[in-house]
């Protein structure tokens, strides 16, 4: 038997309220940069993007896809996206309790812990470590009513679309950092901390 993944939902998201009755469900994407599982090098990058799904939250409505999943391939119709930026902006503007809740202070390094947690299990049962290789992950996260982060699933080679400006400059600083990194490690052999990308030492 193959092995399986039971994971809970969680039924009690933060929701975005962009009105009296406009309560959205969202995820958030954050790259990853891997060089290497043994031993573990882990680049972290320095903003990540909500991704907004298309109609309101209603756990009693688990058969409409567009309130509960975010990705783009079910919500390409409405496109909702919003930059760490502008979450912190709205918080700001829009929720008086968690009003001054930064991204690099308050979820990065929470979504941090999870990341070394999730990459060291791996790198323990699961992953053959491959010299001279690396990867690009997209970790999904879900945010619950008190805003701790719950880690959703981590995607190999993630879809990178441009889909704003502000998306397209942020692709194009992370693509940078991804190369500086490659260039760092095919020169000197080793990582080093370069760009925008932040170094975790996940051993």
């Amino acid at each position: 038997m193959c092995p399986k993944i039971v994971q809970k939902y969680i039924e009690r998201p933060y929701l975005l309220r962009f009105g009296e009755n406009d309560n959205r469900k969202f995820d958030i994407r954050q790259w990853v940069f891997v060089n290497s599982f043994d031993p573990l090098d882990v680049y972290i990058y320095r903003k990540a993007y909500l991704r907004i799904c298309a109609q309101n939250y209603d756990v009693d409505q688990f058969s409409d896809l567009t309130r509960h999943i975010s990705n783009y391939s079910i919500n390409k119709e409405a496109e909702l996206t919003m930059s760490t930026d502008q979450f912190e902006e709205y918080l700001e503007n829009r929720d008086v309790r968690n009003a001054g809740k930064k991204w690099d202070s308050f979820f990065l390094p929470k979504i941090t812990d999870i990341i070394r947690t999730t990459l060291r299990q791996m790198a323990d049962q699961a992953i053959e470590n491959r010299p001279n290789s690396f990867e690009l992950y997209g970790f999904d996260f879900v945010l619950d009513k008190d805003l701790n982060p719950w880690m959703i699933e981590a995607n190999m080679s993630p879809a990178c679309a441009e889909r704003k400006d502000w998306l397209v400059e942020m692709l194009d600083d992370m693509g940078n950092g991804v190369v500086n990194l490659i260039e760092a490690k095919v020169k000197f052999n080793r990582m080093i901390s370069r760009h925008t990308f932040e170094v975790q030492n996940a051993n």
